[in-house]
């Protein structure tokens, strides 16, 4: 599988869709989503619901960054009127970047990040919550990298592990332009539920 080499971040300036163009859905039941965005600006339009509303009941973040910079990612919560720093004492709002996450090794381990998910649910209960949103940026991903031909397999496995965390919701995010027309149909066979900008549907998944 091949990915296109375009690269594009929060931190680039474009015109923002329009509002009404963005439909989050956020009550789905399906909780392992693929959000599909093609700019930066619809990007954020297309995640912000779901951390507006997890930020804004007191439920726990953990924010996987890759092309947005943790200090673009605090100014756009703030311009929400979200108490960062705050949120950030408290442990409700984690920003780790992908190398901390994904590639620790220098390769991506399938059964290393799947374990590192299941201890930050655990975690996150033990502190006394049931819910948790994660959600990461996928800018980093080659398929050259080491390790790269086991995330499509980590991505189906997530499925299983969130059924015995109700309370968890994943949110993979994936800039349409990087990836070729493959890629995009693995990562249809392994998500339940696909939010497009229109709004969300079905994935193929357990289809």
């Amino acid at each position: 599988m091949k990915q296109k080499q375009e690269s594009h971040s929060l931190d680039r300036q474009e015109a923002p869709p329009a509002e009404s163009e963005i439909v989050a859905d956020t009550g789905s039941p399906e909780r392992h989503i693929c959000l599909f965005f093609v700019h930066q600006d619809e990007q954020w339009s297309m995640i912000r619901p779901y951390l507006l509303e997890h930020l804004g009941a007191g439920v726990p973040v953990l924010y996987v960054q890759d092309s947005t910079s943790p200090e673009r990612l605090m100014e756009l919560l703030r311009a929400e009127g979200l108490p960062v720093d705050d949120l950030i004492n408290r442990g409700l709002l984690r920003i780790i970047p992908t190398e901390e996450v994904y590639l620790l090794t220098g390769r991506f381990d399938d059964q290393r990040v799947l374990a590192f998910v299941e201890s930050a649910i655990l975690g996150i209960q033990a502190s006394g919550y049931d819910r948790l949103l994660i959600t990461g940026e996928s800018r980093w991903w080659l398929p050259d990298m080491p390790g790269a031909e086991r995330w499509m397999h980590y991505e189906a496995l997530l499925n299983p592990l969130l059924e015995k965390y109700p309370g968890v919701t994943i949110v993979c995010q994936y800039d349409l332009r990087r990836f070729d027309a493959p890629t995009m149909l693995d990562l249809l066979l392994t998500h339940p539920s696909v939010h497009i900008p229109s709004g969300r549907v079905p994935g193929y998944y357990g289809l």
